[in-house]
């Protein structure tokens, strides 16, 4: 007495397939995972848009010297800084001072 597979054959083929050659199919995405990286890094090298002007005019661009550089960057949590502004760059500006009774820059009266 022969057994027949209630499937269809297709779906017989396929199961056959991912059953035989499954511990295969993640080998394919480490090329494919690091040539999107690999596009990342250069998406960024060329974004002119990510750039330092120093206070002399001199411009320094992003660079990357690392291919899961934008796995790290999605990591970030929390970023700390201090009041001063060393992230945002705050220029603080002296509006007014009182040095010994003498009073510098502009002050209200009260009214």
């Amino acid at each position: 007495e022969e057994e027949y597979i209630v499937l269809p054959e297709w779906l017989g083929w396929w199961l056959t397939f991912f059953t035989l050659f499954s511990n295969l199919m993640p080998i394919s995405l480490y090329p494919t995972v690091e040539f999107c990286n690999a596009f990342q890094c250069r998406a960024i090298r060329q974004d002119f848009k990510m750039k330092y002007t120093f206070p002399d005019g001199e411009k320094f661009q992003a660079c990357t010297r690392s291919t899961n550089l934008s796995q790290e960057l999605g990591q970030v949590g929390y970023v700390f800084s201090d009041k001063t502004g060393t992230l945002t760059q705050n220029d603080m500006v002296l509006r007014r001072l009182s040095i010994g009774g003498k009073k510098y820059g502009t002050f209200l009266s009260e009214a």
